[in-house]
């Protein structure tokens, strides 16, 4: 059996900074046999983490529609599986009050960071959560699964505006949030996105030494930064505003990008498009 001692363990030997920003997507069936469950594996993170930041996206795009348009930000529970459910019924965790794409926080910082996600009106919105998170460059782990799941990618669409990703329309929409109160938050919708397509950028981030296997558990997971992803992606979408549109892979002779003369990689344009002078 997998113990807490040996998922800090993993946590630690992967190079995670317990006081930065930490954004995991998770397969708990493939972390494999823990000792007590999937509480033992929230009680490594928010242990490794309670000095900085941890979050879990906690969707309910498939359950938060035209049918139910209503996002209780207390009761609805989210669609992408068992731990990001057990982890906002957690003690001191905050869910941000977006409709479709709500994310769970826990840290010293997290109601700060939380807050205010009702004024966006895309999923992934540049100024949204998930832009922050690009730009204060956090490590994103993907434990068990593949960049089909990296919801980073859909804000960084956004960033760059990808033609037909959303709706021209938006979708009556509402939250209610702790209080009780009911918010109208009319929303665009992704369309014609493919997110298994993501998966091309894996052997170009690989190939540039920008992304790493490490182990959590028995899961082989992928970890990044966010300044890495995003600079990567912009400049992949720069070449082909499509290229999320269909599964071909990335050509070979577009692996060297982002790399300035004196062989540091550049950010692509990216602080201005994501509304900040600098990416600190």
């Amino acid at each position: 059996m997998i113990t807490k001692a040996a998922l800090l363990e993993d946590l630690d030997r992967a190079g995670i900074d317990p006081h930065g920003m930490l954004l995991c997507h998770f397969s708990m069936k493939k972390i494999g046999p823990v000792e007590n469950g999937a509480d033992t594996v929230l009680d490594a993170l928010m242990e490794y983490m309670k000095n900085g930041l941890l979050i879990v996206p906690c969707h309910t795009w498939s359950n938060v529609n035209d049918e139910n348009p209503v996002f209780d930000v207390r009761e609805t529970k989210p669609c992408v599986g068992l731990l990001p459910d057990l982890f906002r019924r957690r003690k001191g965790v905050v869910r941000t009050l977006h409709p479709t794409h709500s994310l769970c926080v826990y840290g010293p910082r997290a109601q700060a960071f939380a807050e205010g996600q009702e004024r966006f009106d895309t999923p992934c919105a540049p100024g949204s959560c998930y832009g922050e998170l690009l730009r204060q460059n956090a490590q994103v782990m993907m434990v068990g699964v593949t960049f089909a799941c990296n919801t980073s990618v859909h804000c960084i669409e956004e960033i760059a505006n990808v033609p037909g990703r959303l709706t021209a329309e938006h979708h009556p929409l509402f939250v209610r949030d702790q209080s009780g109160r009911l918010l109208s938050v009319p929303s665009r919708r992704h369309q014609n996105a493919n997110s298994d397509h993501y998966v091309k950028l894996e052997p170009v981030m690989f190939h540039r030494n920008i992304l790493r296997r490490v182990p959590f558990g028995n899961a082989e997971c992928l970890l990044f930064r966010g300044k890495d992803l995003l600079a990567v992606t912009l400049e992949l979408l720069k070449k082909d505003p499509d290229l999320f549109g269909s599964g071909a892979p990335v050509p070979p002779e577009w692996y060297l990008i982002c790399l300035l003369p004196c062989g540091k990689r550049a950010l692509c344009g990216a602080d201005k498009l994501i509304g900040k002078k600098e990416l600190s």
